[in-house]
């Protein structure tokens, strides 16, 4: 009998799940989704590979596409537009893999980008989360590997202390546009246009924080897996390019104050409010010098549009004084 059952399951082929599952948040970008997921298919023809969309309430026909053109897409599809992380919340609660990929909507996968991105966290079991370059169509970098908000950010960057390190050093402390991301590297936090995530790392350390709506939330992540024990790691080997959000661009002003509001809404959370007191008070300072910079022309030569630049940081800088008042404080701190 046992010779029988063992015979039986000979002819029996295992099923292999896959290695990776790759959640896209995506609302009201038709063109720009189905040019990601073409992507895919052509830089991975070999990975095996789940792909979910969820998709936030559009009304362009995004879901449509989606249903007629990949069929075998996982699409869960909400009524309404349920922010950034809470639609990547539900993805990653639909993922079968070893690993998810958080990916944009508006980005292009670069051959065996992927495949090397699993690669990566397979040689280091000890890394949460991990990306790769991040490039501009034109090709240049966007400079993904960033340092946590502080004083010491606020020091160097803000009120602008970390001209006068030297280059090597200044790289390290500030990262970003500073370092030239030419190497595997620690780092404090990533962007989150691809960001690889090991699943048992995201099962201890939970989902995105969904009081940001949008942005920040890769930052406050990455925190949360420091403090489960896991690391966040850049790695040069595999690019993909980040054309930049068509739906971030038509309220530039409303994103930078998403952007302050989730710099505020990590520091409260991990350091507290009297911490974040003075942080507040020091990013204020800082903007009120790029703007008198800017007023002066110091900063000429390093902005080509200084009107435009002028305006962005008057309003950021009004941002910041009106969080100071606490009257406006801003809500969830």
């Amino acid at each position: 009998m046992i010779k029988e059952i063992n015979k039986l399951n000979d002819n029996i082929t295992p099923t292999i799940g896959p290695r990776v599952s790759i959640v896209i948040a995506s609302w009201n970008a038709r063109e720009l989704l189905i040019g990601c997921l073409r992507s895919i298919g052509s830089a991975e023809p070999s990975l095996r590979y789940q792909v979910i969309v969820v998709d936030n309430g559009s009304t362009d026909g995004s879901a449509e596409a989606i249903t007629q053109l990949y069929p075998e897409t996982t699409l869960i599809r909400n009524p309404v537009n349920k922010g950034y992380a809470g639609a990547t919340n539900q993805g990653i609660a639909a993922a079968t893999a070893e690993y998810l990929l958080l990916l944009n909507n508006d980005t292009e996968i670069r051959p065996g980008a992927i495949s090397y991105l699993a690669d990566f966290m397979d040689r280091n079991p000890d890394v949460g989360v991990a990306s790769c370059h991040t490039i501009y169509p034109d090709g240049g970098l966007q400079y993904p590997a960033r340092c946590f908000p502080g004083i010491r950010e606020t020091l160097l960057d803000g009120l602008c202390f970390g001209r006068l390190l030297p280059r090597g050093l200044r790289a390290r402390l500030m990262r970003g546009g500073y370092w030239d991301h030419g190497q595997d590297a620690v780092v404090d936090w990533l962007i989150g246009s691809a960001l690889m995530i090991r699943t048992s790392a995201a099962a201890e350390a939970g989902g995105l924080s969904e009081e940001l709506f949008m942005y920040g939330e890769d930052m406050e992540y990455s925190h949360r897996m420091r403090c489960a024990g896991w690391l966040t790691a850049f790695t040069p080997g595999a690019q993909i390019v980040h054309f930049g959000s068509s739906t971030s661009r038509r309220k530039m002003a409303d994103v930078r104050q998403h952007m302050t509001f989730a710099k505020y809404f990590y520091y409260r959370r991990w350091h507290g409010p009297v911490a974040c007191a003075v942080f507040r008070a020091m990013q204020t300072l800082a903007i009120a010098l790029r703007v008198a910079l800017i007023e002066t022309g110091r900063y000429d030569r390093l902005y080509h549009d200084r009107d435009a630049v002028r305006r962005t940081y008057r309003n950021e800088l009004f941002y910041h004084l009106r969080s100071l008042m606490p009257s406006r404080d801003m809500k969830s701190q």
